[in-house]
């Protein structure tokens, strides 16, 4: 299982650099936690949680970066 921070590398990696800045101002922990809100709603059973965690965490990371480029 891929952690937290091999994921946000794995993002840091594809993301093109513009100005020096990648994901300005997003917090790990709220992203982390807006996954896990997302998956209950979801219904998804806590040993499915646990697996994907991370995954989702870095979606939602990802999203409010290229939601942050539309907005420019």
């Amino acid at each position: 299982m891929p952690s937290q921070i091999s994921i946000l590398k794995l993002i840091g990696d594809c993301v093109y650099i513009r100005r020096y800045s990648i994901l300005k101002n997003i917090s790990e922990r709220l992203s982390t936690v807006a996954a896990t809100k997302s998956l209950i709603a979801a219904d998804v059973s806590r040993k499915k949680r646990k697996k994907v965690i991370d995954k989702m965490a870095a979606v939602f990371i990802l999203q409010g970066y290229l939601d942050g480029l539309s907005a420019k």
